[in-house]
């Protein structure tokens, strides 16, 4: 191969060069492009991802009116429910003064009726007391004579006692005369071996005596305890009497004190009586007024309840309204938000396909690219090589 070939060779492979030159710097252009357009895209994404917080925002300031409003219909609503309830708490309150007020008078009526229902009995119970002042001095005859009694029946069974002590006193005096005999006898009985039988029987003789003896005293100890038991309950019952006597003294003077203020009482309720019928009358008269009052009173509360339920009709009509055209408002805005978000949604789609689409376009143009460099490189390489090949196969001869 002559020198001239060589040079149109090298020539022809810088020309090459220079082509491969200008269309790596043309594919540096285009991948710098793309760059460009991916940070714009990225960019936008960024816009739109604002966007979509900005709309989340106005989303929760929505949430937030929807809260107020239902916060202040429920204030609304409790707040009338509590005017309500103070309202009926008033007419309760007034109602129940007005029955406390008719109740008083009733009673008033009543305790003046029960005083003039007393004087009749003021006489049953001066008669009562007649009869029990009359009865009360046959019960003090009849204790006097009992007491008399009791006074002699005391003494006799003092004459009995007297009577027992001096008969055990003699069976006592009796029971040492026969100790004094027993001993005798027993030494009669040691000096006396052969009388012994005789002895013996005579000892038991005299031994039934003293247990006969012993026996009589002891039926005397019985009735003479129940003499004791029955003088204790008569002292008892004597004290019994006596205070008896003195509850009665004093229940005399109690009766005697009552019937002089009964007396005292009847003449009150005589005096009292002249001016009853004045009285009655100013009840009367107090009753009347009484009712009149009440009547206006109800027809005034009846009137201004009914004014304050149409007020309030009025005003709740006024309130509907303005909730109901807030509403409205709030549907139309809710309305044009999901629009504007069906619209971003919408263009966030096609926003998303397009990039899913300038990508995939970017990865193909990539891997043209790639391929176009590899076959210009081939392309290239190849003459080189033969050029190469050429000069070392002339060199070689």
């Amino acid at each position: 191969m002559d020198l001239t070939q060589a040079m149109q060779t090298l020539k022809w492979l810088d020309e090459e060069r220079r082509k491969d030159k200008a269309t790596i710097a043309a594919l540096q252009e285009r991948v710098e492009g793309q760059e460009q357009r991916l940070a714009q895209q990225a960019a936008q994404i960024r816009e739109l991802q604002t966007a979509m917080a900005g709309v989340q925002g106005v989303l929760v300031k929505v949430k937030e009116f929807e809260e107020t409003v239902s916060n202040y219909r429920n204030e609304l609503l409790l707040q009338m429910d509590q005017r309500d309830k103070a309202r009926r708490k008033e007419m309760a309150e007034s109602e129940r003064l007005r029955r406390l007020e008719y109740e008083s008078l009733i009673v008033n009526l009543k305790e003046m009726e029960k005083e003039l229902s007393v004087l009749p009995r003021y006489e049953e119970n001066l008669t009562a007391l007649r009869a029990a002042d009359q009865r009360l001095n046959e019960t003090l005859q009849q204790l006097e004579v009992a007491v008399a009694d009791l006074g002699k029946r005391s003494d006799d069974r003092l004459q009995t006692v007297a009577y027992l002590e001096e008969q055990r006193r003699a069976d006592n005096r009796r029971i040492v005369e026969l100790e004094h005999e027993a001993v005798e006898l027993r030494k009669k009985i040691e000096n006396l071996v052969k009388k012994l039988p005789l002895l013996e029987e005579t000892l038991q003789k005299q031994q039934r005596r003293v247990d006969e003896a012993i026996e009589e005293t002891r039926k005397y100890e019985k009735p003479i305890e129940e003499l004791r038991i029955s003088d204790f309950q008569r002292e008892q019952k004597m004290k019994q009497y006596l205070d008896q006597g003195k509850q009665v003294a004093a229940e005399m003077e109690r009766l005697r004190v009552q019937t002089q203020g009964f007396i005292e009482q009847q003449q009150l309720v005589k005096r009292a009586l002249s001016a009853l019928e004045k009285f009655r009358a100013r009840i009367e008269r107090r009753q009347d007024e009484l009712a009149e009052r009440q009547r206006m009173n109800e027809e005034q509360s009846q009137k201004r309840w009914e004014e304050w339920q149409e007020a309030r009709l009025k005003e709740q009509k006024k309130r509907d309204v303005v909730i109901e055209e807030r509403w409205r408002q709030q549907r139309e805005t809710n309305e044009t938000y999901l629009k504007r978000l069906d619209k971003m949604q919408s263009t966030l789609e096609m926003h998303r396909a397009q990039l899913v689409t300038m990508w995939e376009e970017s990865r193909a143009q990539a891997t043209s690219l790639l391929k176009a460099a590899q076959d210009v490189y081939q392309t290239l390489n190849e003459p080189i090589d033969e050029q190469l090949a050429v000069l070392h196969s002339d060199g070689q001869e």
